[in-house]
Protein backbone atom coordinates (compact mmCIF):
# COMPACT_ATOMS: atom_id res chain seq x y z
CA UNK A 1 0.00 0.00 0.00
CA UNK A 2 1.25 3.79 -0.34
CA UNK A 3 2.40 5.73 2.24
CA UNK A 4 0.35 9.11 2.20
CA UNK A 5 1.82 12.01 2.67
CA UNK A 6 -0.69 13.01 4.51
CA UNK A 7 -2.01 11.93 7.43
CA UNK A 8 -6.08 12.55 6.79
CA UNK A 9 -6.07 11.16 3.02
CA UNK A 10 -7.89 8.71 2.05
CA UNK A 11 -5.91 5.61 -0.47
CA UNK A 12 -7.74 4.34 -3.03
CA UNK A 13 -7.54 2.77 -5.87
CA UNK A 14 -9.70 4.03 -7.79
CA UNK A 15 -8.49 7.71 -8.96
CA UNK A 16 -10.79 10.97 -10.09
CA UNK A 17 -11.53 11.79 -13.97
CA UNK A 18 -14.46 12.84 -15.65
CA UNK A 19 -15.93 13.35 -18.68
CA UNK A 20 -15.22 16.87 -19.63
CA UNK A 21 -17.02 19.90 -19.61
CA UNK A 22 -16.28 23.48 -20.43
CA UNK A 23 -17.53 26.97 -20.50
CA UNK A 24 -18.84 28.77 -17.23
CA UNK A 25 -19.46 25.56 -15.88
CA UNK A 26 -16.28 23.75 -16.78
CA UNK A 27 -13.23 25.93 -16.19
CA UNK A 28 -11.15 24.47 -19.28
CA UNK A 29 -10.84 25.23 -22.62
CA UNK A 30 -10.68 22.98 -25.66
CA UNK A 31 -8.13 23.03 -28.91
CA UNK A 32 -10.30 24.28 -31.79
CA UNK A 33 -8.71 21.51 -34.12
CA UNK A 34 -6.31 18.61 -33.04
CA UNK A 35 -4.66 18.11 -29.87
CA UNK A 36 -1.66 18.31 -31.37
CA UNK A 37 -2.41 22.07 -31.26
CA UNK A 38 -0.85 21.95 -27.34
CA UNK A 39 2.55 20.55 -28.80
CA UNK A 40 2.34 23.10 -31.64
CA UNK A 41 2.23 25.59 -28.93
CA UNK A 42 4.62 24.00 -26.48
CA UNK A 43 7.49 23.92 -29.64
CA UNK A 44 6.42 27.76 -29.77
CA UNK A 45 7.98 28.52 -26.15
CA UNK A 46 11.30 30.20 -25.69
CA UNK A 47 14.20 28.23 -23.93
CA UNK A 48 15.78 29.78 -21.86
CA UNK A 49 18.19 29.67 -19.09
CA UNK A 50 17.11 28.11 -15.73
CA UNK A 51 18.02 31.05 -13.43
CA UNK A 52 14.89 32.77 -12.16
CA UNK A 53 13.11 35.06 -14.52
CA UNK A 54 12.94 39.00 -13.83
CA UNK A 55 9.66 39.84 -11.85
CA UNK A 56 7.23 41.89 -14.24
CA UNK A 57 5.08 44.73 -13.69
CA UNK A 58 1.88 43.20 -14.97
CA UNK A 59 2.24 39.54 -13.84
CA UNK A 60 -1.28 38.41 -15.58
CA UNK A 61 -0.58 40.75 -19.03
CA UNK A 62 0.45 37.85 -20.67
CA UNK A 63 -2.33 36.72 -22.47
CA UNK A 64 -2.99 33.48 -21.58
CA UNK A 65 -5.88 33.64 -19.07
CA UNK A 66 -9.78 33.97 -19.24
CA UNK A 67 -12.34 32.13 -21.63
CA UNK A 68 -12.14 34.42 -25.19
CA UNK A 69 -8.91 32.20 -26.17
CA UNK A 70 -8.51 31.42 -29.49
CA UNK A 71 -5.68 29.16 -29.10
CA UNK A 72 -4.39 27.45 -26.49
CA UNK A 73 -0.98 29.39 -24.88
CA UNK A 74 1.95 28.64 -23.03
CA UNK A 75 3.55 30.76 -20.61
CA UNK A 76 6.89 32.28 -21.72
CA UNK A 77 9.70 30.56 -20.94
CA UNK A 78 8.27 27.28 -20.44
CA UNK A 79 10.34 24.19 -21.98
CA UNK A 80 8.86 21.49 -23.72
CA UNK A 81 9.95 17.93 -22.56
CA UNK A 82 9.61 14.49 -24.64
CA UNK A 83 8.04 12.54 -22.05
CA UNK A 84 4.84 10.63 -22.19
CA UNK A 85 1.96 10.40 -20.26
CA UNK A 86 2.49 6.83 -18.77
CA UNK A 87 5.81 8.48 -17.68
CA UNK A 88 4.17 11.34 -15.91
CA UNK A 89 2.36 8.99 -13.65
CA UNK A 90 5.22 6.97 -12.67
CA UNK A 91 6.90 7.02 -9.14
CA UNK A 92 5.45 10.16 -6.98
CA UNK A 93 3.13 10.83 -10.25
CA UNK A 94 1.25 14.15 -10.76
CA UNK A 95 0.34 17.09 -8.20
CA UNK A 96 -2.83 18.89 -8.28
CA UNK A 97 -3.25 22.05 -6.58
CA UNK A 98 -6.88 23.61 -6.98
CA UNK A 99 -6.09 26.48 -4.43
CA UNK A 100 -5.09 24.97 -1.48
CA UNK A 101 -6.97 21.86 -1.87
CA UNK A 102 -3.81 19.44 -3.43
CA UNK A 103 -4.43 15.86 -4.36
CA UNK A 104 -1.84 12.99 -5.98
CA UNK A 105 -2.42 10.86 -8.79
CA UNK A 106 -0.18 7.76 -10.34
CA UNK A 107 -0.02 4.55 -11.49
CA UNK A 108 -0.13 1.40 -9.46
CA UNK A 109 0.69 -2.24 -10.35
CA UNK A 110 1.22 -3.42 -14.02
CA UNK A 111 -1.67 -5.50 -14.94
CA UNK A 112 -0.88 -6.26 -18.70
CA UNK A 113 1.59 -5.34 -21.51
CA UNK A 114 0.31 -2.18 -21.47
CA UNK A 115 -1.97 -1.72 -18.23
CA UNK A 116 -1.99 -0.05 -15.02
CA UNK A 117 -4.38 -0.15 -12.22
CA UNK A 118 -4.22 3.74 -10.81
CA UNK A 119 -3.76 5.20 -7.59
CA UNK A 120 -4.93 8.62 -5.58
CA UNK A 121 -4.46 10.39 -2.66
CA UNK A 122 -6.59 13.18 -1.17
CA UNK A 123 -8.50 14.33 1.82
CA UNK A 124 -11.23 12.71 2.80
CA UNK A 125 -14.74 14.60 0.88
CA UNK A 126 -12.45 16.72 -0.61
CA UNK A 127 -14.27 16.87 -4.33
CA UNK A 128 -11.37 18.76 -6.48
CA UNK A 129 -8.86 16.07 -7.00
CA UNK A 130 -7.05 13.92 -10.43
CA UNK A 131 -8.61 14.68 -13.55
CA UNK A 132 -12.57 15.42 -12.57
CA UNK A 133 -12.78 18.88 -10.85
CA UNK A 134 -10.78 20.74 -13.33
CA UNK A 135 -13.30 20.11 -16.17
CA UNK A 136 -16.17 20.03 -13.08
CA UNK A 137 -18.02 16.99 -14.68
CA UNK A 138 -19.80 14.75 -12.58
CA UNK A 139 -22.52 13.15 -14.55
CA UNK A 140 -22.77 11.26 -17.60
CA UNK A 141 -26.22 10.18 -18.62
CA UNK A 142 -26.14 6.77 -19.85
CA UNK A 143 -29.96 4.36 -20.27
CA UNK A 144 -31.21 7.78 -18.91
CA UNK A 145 -29.67 7.50 -15.88
CA UNK A 146 -26.09 9.58 -14.37
CA UNK A 147 -23.38 7.80 -14.36
CA UNK A 148 -20.21 8.47 -11.83
CA UNK A 149 -16.60 8.42 -14.00
CA UNK A 150 -14.88 9.76 -10.74
CA UNK A 151 -12.92 6.76 -10.20
CA UNK A 152 -11.37 5.20 -12.74
CA UNK A 153 -9.81 1.54 -11.98
CA UNK A 154 -7.33 0.89 -14.29
CA UNK A 155 -5.62 3.03 -17.62
CA UNK A 156 -4.00 1.49 -20.96
CA UNK A 157 -1.23 3.56 -22.80
CA UNK A 158 -1.84 4.80 -26.36
CA UNK A 159 0.83 4.94 -29.07
CA UNK A 160 0.61 8.74 -29.23
CA UNK A 161 1.61 8.96 -25.59
CA UNK A 162 -1.67 8.94 -23.95
CA UNK A 163 -3.47 7.07 -21.58
CA UNK A 164 -7.04 5.51 -21.59
CA UNK A 165 -8.43 6.13 -18.42
CA UNK A 166 -11.68 2.87 -17.28
CA UNK A 167 -13.60 3.11 -14.93
CA UNK A 168 -14.62 -0.32 -13.98
CA UNK A 169 -13.93 -3.38 -16.41
CA UNK A 170 -17.24 -3.86 -17.44
CA UNK A 171 -17.97 -4.06 -21.25
CA UNK A 172 -19.18 -0.64 -21.66
CA UNK A 173 -16.92 1.16 -18.38
CA UNK A 174 -16.79 5.42 -19.40
CA UNK A 175 -13.70 5.63 -21.15
CA UNK A 176 -11.70 8.97 -21.52
CA UNK A 177 -8.21 9.63 -22.83
CA UNK A 178 -5.73 11.87 -21.31
CA UNK A 179 -2.86 13.31 -22.68
CA UNK A 180 -0.15 15.32 -20.63
CA UNK A 181 1.99 17.95 -22.24
CA UNK A 182 5.04 18.50 -19.68
CA UNK A 183 7.18 21.20 -19.58
CA UNK A 184 10.38 22.37 -17.53
CA UNK A 185 9.42 25.26 -15.32
CA UNK A 186 12.72 25.35 -13.69
CA UNK A 187 13.27 29.38 -13.13
CA UNK A 188 10.06 30.71 -13.36
CA UNK A 189 7.58 32.23 -11.11
CA UNK A 190 4.64 29.56 -9.70
CA UNK A 191 2.33 32.23 -10.40
CA UNK A 192 1.81 31.67 -13.60
CA UNK A 193 0.82 28.34 -13.43
CA UNK A 194 -1.81 29.06 -10.58
CA UNK A 195 -5.01 28.86 -11.73
CA UNK A 196 -8.97 28.70 -11.15
CA UNK A 197 -11.07 26.63 -12.87
CA UNK A 198 -12.06 29.22 -15.32
CA UNK A 199 -7.97 30.22 -16.16
CA UNK A 200 -8.04 32.95 -14.02
CA UNK A 201 -5.03 34.00 -10.87
CA UNK A 202 -5.66 32.72 -7.96
CA UNK A 203 -5.19 34.68 -4.79
CA UNK A 204 -2.01 33.05 -3.67
CA UNK A 205 -0.72 33.95 -7.70
CA UNK A 206 -1.55 37.92 -7.01
CA UNK A 207 0.81 37.66 -3.91
CA UNK A 208 3.50 35.10 -3.90
CA UNK A 209 6.64 35.79 -5.57
CA UNK A 210 8.04 31.85 -5.53
CA UNK A 211 10.32 30.48 -7.94
CA UNK A 212 10.68 26.89 -9.00
CA UNK A 213 13.62 24.99 -8.05
CA UNK A 214 15.60 23.21 -10.90
CA UNK A 215 14.01 19.76 -12.03
CA UNK A 216 10.60 21.49 -11.42
CA UNK A 217 7.51 20.18 -14.89
CA UNK A 218 4.82 21.19 -15.46
CA UNK A 219 1.86 19.70 -16.96
CA UNK A 220 -1.02 20.93 -19.33
CA UNK A 221 -4.02 18.16 -19.10
CA UNK A 222 -5.78 17.51 -22.55
CA UNK A 223 -8.90 15.47 -22.23
CA UNK A 224 -11.06 13.46 -24.67
CA UNK A 225 -13.93 11.39 -24.68
CA UNK A 226 -13.70 8.38 -27.18
CA UNK A 227 -17.46 8.19 -27.99
CA UNK A 228 -20.09 11.31 -28.30
CA UNK A 229 -21.70 11.74 -24.50
CA UNK A 230 -24.67 13.44 -22.95
CA UNK A 231 -23.51 15.52 -19.45
CA UNK A 232 -25.65 16.91 -17.09
CA UNK A 233 -24.18 18.96 -13.41
CA UNK A 234 -27.21 19.52 -12.33
CA UNK A 235 -29.57 16.31 -12.90
CA UNK A 236 -32.49 18.12 -10.41
CA UNK A 237 -32.71 21.15 -12.72
CA UNK A 238 -36.46 21.73 -14.26
CA UNK A 239 -37.72 22.94 -17.52
CA UNK A 240 -41.01 21.42 -16.96
CA UNK A 241 -40.68 19.40 -19.97
CA UNK A 242 -41.05 15.32 -20.05
CA UNK A 243 -39.35 15.18 -23.69
CA UNK A 244 -36.75 16.82 -25.78
CA UNK A 245 -39.68 17.21 -28.36
CA UNK A 246 -42.20 18.78 -25.65
CA UNK A 247 -39.30 20.12 -24.79
CA UNK A 248 -38.95 22.07 -28.14
CA UNK A 249 -42.77 22.73 -28.67
CA UNK A 250 -43.09 24.28 -25.22
CA UNK A 251 -40.50 27.34 -26.55
CA UNK A 252 -41.30 27.32 -29.97
CA UNK A 253 -43.98 30.60 -29.73
CA UNK A 254 -43.27 33.93 -28.46
CA UNK A 255 -41.34 32.77 -25.01
CA UNK A 256 -37.49 32.04 -26.03
CA UNK A 257 -35.36 29.72 -23.45
CA UNK A 258 -32.86 31.55 -22.11
CA UNK A 259 -29.46 30.80 -22.03
CA UNK A 260 -26.35 30.82 -19.97
CA UNK A 261 -23.49 33.30 -20.35
CA UNK A 262 -20.09 34.18 -19.22
CA UNK A 263 -20.15 37.66 -18.27
CA UNK A 264 -17.35 39.79 -19.63
CA UNK A 265 -16.94 43.50 -20.79
CA UNK A 266 -19.34 43.61 -23.67
CA UNK A 267 -21.63 40.26 -23.50
CA UNK A 268 -24.58 39.31 -24.94
CA UNK A 269 -27.55 37.39 -23.25
CA UNK A 270 -29.46 35.22 -25.49
CA UNK A 271 -32.48 33.08 -25.46
CA UNK A 272 -33.56 30.68 -28.34
CA UNK A 273 -36.83 29.75 -29.96
CA UNK A 274 -37.46 27.00 -32.26
CA UNK A 275 -38.92 27.53 -35.45
CA UNK A 276 -41.40 24.82 -36.47
CA UNK A 277 -40.36 22.44 -34.11
CA UNK A 278 -41.04 18.93 -34.78
CA UNK A 279 -44.33 18.57 -36.55
CA UNK A 280 -46.45 15.09 -37.48
CA UNK A 281 -44.25 12.22 -36.72
CA UNK A 282 -41.28 13.45 -35.21
CA UNK A 283 -43.16 15.51 -32.65
CA UNK A 284 -44.33 12.00 -31.47
CA UNK A 285 -41.43 10.13 -31.50
CA UNK A 286 -40.97 8.33 -28.38
CA UNK A 287 -37.78 6.67 -26.56
CA UNK A 288 -37.88 2.91 -27.35
CA UNK A 289 -37.53 0.76 -24.44
CA UNK A 290 -36.75 -3.01 -23.95
CA UNK A 291 -37.20 -5.05 -20.84
CA UNK A 292 -33.85 -7.17 -20.04
CA UNK A 293 -33.39 -10.09 -17.37
CA UNK A 294 -31.30 -9.10 -14.07
CA UNK A 295 -30.57 -11.81 -11.17
CA UNK A 296 -30.27 -10.61 -7.71
CA UNK A 297 -30.76 -13.00 -4.45
CA UNK A 298 -33.01 -12.96 -1.76
CA UNK A 299 -34.05 -14.50 1.38
CA UNK A 300 -36.98 -17.24 1.45
CA UNK A 301 -39.32 -18.39 4.67
CA UNK A 302 -36.08 -20.37 6.00
CA UNK A 303 -33.83 -17.92 5.67
CA UNK A 304 -31.88 -19.04 2.75
CA UNK A 305 -29.99 -17.04 -0.10
CA UNK A 306 -31.80 -17.97 -3.61
CA UNK A 307 -31.50 -16.77 -6.72
CA UNK A 308 -34.34 -14.93 -8.14
CA UNK A 309 -34.85 -13.46 -11.46
CA UNK A 310 -36.83 -10.30 -12.81
CA UNK A 311 -37.48 -8.27 -15.69
CA UNK A 312 -36.55 -4.48 -15.77
CA UNK A 313 -37.65 -2.19 -18.57
CA UNK A 314 -34.86 0.23 -20.24
CA UNK A 315 -33.97 2.60 -23.00
CA UNK A 316 -32.82 0.69 -25.70
CA UNK A 317 -29.07 1.12 -25.76
CA UNK A 318 -26.97 2.71 -28.69
CA UNK A 319 -22.98 2.77 -28.38
CA UNK A 320 -22.65 5.28 -31.66
CA UNK A 321 -24.89 8.62 -31.49
CA UNK A 322 -27.90 8.17 -33.46
CA UNK A 323 -30.50 11.09 -35.27
CA UNK A 324 -33.55 9.49 -36.65
CA UNK A 325 -34.67 11.47 -39.81
CA UNK A 326 -36.79 14.74 -39.47
CA UNK A 327 -34.85 14.85 -35.61
CA UNK A 328 -33.35 18.10 -36.66
CA UNK A 329 -34.27 22.22 -37.21
CA UNK A 330 -33.42 25.20 -36.82
CA UNK A 331 -33.69 27.63 -33.80
CA UNK A 332 -33.86 31.66 -33.95
CA UNK A 333 -31.05 33.34 -31.48
CA UNK A 334 -33.15 36.25 -29.96
CA UNK A 335 -31.68 38.90 -27.63
CA UNK A 336 -33.05 38.89 -24.15
CA UNK A 337 -33.32 40.73 -20.87
CA UNK A 338 -31.02 39.70 -18.06
CA UNK A 339 -31.73 39.63 -14.10
CA UNK A 340 -35.17 38.31 -14.53
CA UNK A 341 -37.62 35.59 -13.75
CA UNK A 342 -38.76 34.85 -16.61
CA UNK A 343 -37.01 34.95 -20.16
CA UNK A 344 -38.09 37.88 -21.66
CA UNK A 345 -36.74 38.67 -25.52
CA UNK A 346 -35.99 42.56 -26.32
CA UNK A 347 -36.52 42.16 -30.19
CA UNK A 348 -38.44 40.01 -32.56
CA UNK A 349 -36.29 39.95 -34.69
CA UNK A 350 -33.50 36.86 -34.81
CA UNK A 351 -29.79 38.01 -34.17
CA UNK A 352 -28.96 34.48 -35.73
CA UNK A 353 -29.85 31.10 -36.33
CA UNK A 354 -28.84 27.62 -35.45
CA UNK A 355 -29.25 24.10 -35.94
CA UNK A 356 -30.69 21.19 -33.67
CA UNK A 357 -30.31 17.88 -33.40
CA UNK A 358 -32.44 14.80 -31.67
CA UNK A 359 -29.96 12.14 -31.19
CA UNK A 360 -29.91 8.94 -29.08
CA UNK A 361 -26.40 8.37 -27.60
CA UNK A 362 -26.07 5.19 -25.33
CA UNK A 363 -30.06 4.88 -24.38
CA UNK A 364 -30.27 8.52 -23.81
CA UNK A 365 -31.87 10.97 -25.97
CA UNK A 366 -30.75 14.66 -26.02
CA UNK A 367 -31.31 17.30 -27.83
CA UNK A 368 -28.36 19.28 -29.14
CA UNK A 369 -28.07 23.49 -30.58
CA UNK A 370 -25.01 24.27 -32.45
CA UNK A 371 -25.01 27.83 -33.76
CA UNK A 372 -22.64 29.61 -36.45
CA UNK A 373 -19.11 30.85 -35.97
CA UNK A 374 -20.01 34.60 -35.47
CA UNK A 375 -21.96 33.58 -32.11
CA UNK A 376 -19.31 34.06 -29.15
CA UNK A 377 -18.80 30.74 -27.14
CA UNK A 378 -18.94 32.58 -23.77
CA UNK A 379 -22.62 34.41 -24.73
CA UNK A 380 -24.18 30.66 -25.04
CA UNK A 381 -21.89 29.49 -21.85
CA UNK A 382 -19.23 27.78 -23.28
CA UNK A 383 -15.62 28.75 -23.04
CA UNK A 384 -14.64 29.93 -27.17
CA UNK A 385 -11.97 27.05 -27.50
CA UNK A 386 -14.55 24.52 -26.39
CA UNK A 387 -16.65 25.66 -29.17
CA UNK A 388 -15.75 22.38 -31.08
CA UNK A 389 -15.85 19.80 -29.06
CA UNK A 390 -19.13 21.20 -26.97
CA UNK A 391 -22.98 22.02 -27.45
CA UNK A 392 -25.20 22.68 -25.42
CA UNK A 393 -27.90 20.29 -24.97
CA UNK A 394 -31.17 19.11 -23.55
CA UNK A 395 -31.01 15.53 -22.12
CA UNK A 396 -33.88 13.42 -20.73
CA UNK A 397 -33.30 12.13 -17.55
CA UNK A 398 -35.23 9.37 -15.86
CA UNK A 399 -36.44 9.78 -12.42
CA UNK A 400 -38.20 7.31 -10.94
CA UNK A 401 -41.21 5.62 -13.32
CA UNK A 402 -41.32 9.51 -14.94
CA UNK A 403 -39.12 11.64 -17.37
CA UNK A 404 -37.91 14.58 -17.40
CA UNK A 405 -35.57 17.06 -19.38
CA UNK A 406 -32.39 19.11 -17.80
CA UNK A 407 -29.76 21.29 -19.44
CA UNK A 408 -26.38 19.56 -20.14
CA UNK A 409 -24.32 19.19 -22.80
CA UNK A 410 -23.79 17.30 -26.07
CA UNK A 411 -19.99 16.22 -25.69
CA UNK A 412 -18.09 14.76 -28.91
CA UNK A 413 -15.93 11.94 -29.03
CA UNK A 414 -12.19 12.64 -30.29
CA UNK A 415 -12.06 16.50 -29.67
CA UNK A 416 -9.89 17.36 -26.37
CA UNK A 417 -10.14 19.37 -23.93
CA UNK A 418 -7.34 21.39 -22.16
CA UNK A 419 -7.76 22.00 -18.27
CA UNK A 420 -5.84 24.90 -17.25
CA UNK A 421 -5.25 24.10 -13.92
CA UNK A 422 -1.52 22.91 -14.26
CA UNK A 423 -0.96 19.31 -12.62
CA UNK A 424 3.44 19.17 -11.33
CA UNK A 425 5.79 16.54 -10.49
CA UNK A 426 7.29 16.21 -6.94
CA UNK A 427 9.60 19.32 -7.21
CA UNK A 428 7.38 21.61 -8.57
CA UNK A 429 4.63 20.67 -5.89
CA UNK A 430 6.81 21.31 -3.36
CA UNK A 431 7.28 25.08 -4.49
CA UNK A 432 3.63 25.15 -4.74
CA UNK A 433 3.24 24.15 -1.50
CA UNK A 434 5.53 26.34 0.16
CA UNK A 435 3.99 29.56 -2.20
CA UNK A 436 0.74 28.38 -0.54
CA UNK A 437 1.93 28.32 3.06
CA UNK A 438 3.46 31.40 3.21
CA UNK A 439 1.00 33.27 1.61
CA UNK A 440 -1.50 32.03 3.97
CA UNK A 441 1.08 33.15 6.97
CA UNK A 442 0.52 36.56 5.76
Amino acid sequence: MTTSRFPSFRRTASAAVAVLLAAALAGCETSPSKASDASAAASQASAESVKAEAPSADRFGDGTYGFMLSKVPVVKGAKPISMTTLDAFKGEGVYYFNDREESNFRIGEKTGDNSYTVKETYPEGQKAHGFAWGTNVESIVRNGVSVSADFPRTLTTEADGSVKLYSDSSATPVTLRVKLYAFDVSGQHVFHYLRTRNNYPTQTAGTTNAVFPKGSVAYMPQISAVQDEYVVLKPNAFTGAGSVEGFARNFSGSIPYCLSYLPREGFKAYGITFDGAQSGAAANAKTTYKYVTKTRYVKNKKGKKVKQTYKVKVPVTTTASSAAPGNTGKVSLLPVKTGTVFCQSTSKTPVANGNYTIRTVDGTKGLAVEFPVDVKAPDTGIFELSRNALSIALVEMKRGKTTSVVPGYYLKANLPITDFQYRFNATAAKAVRQALSETAAK
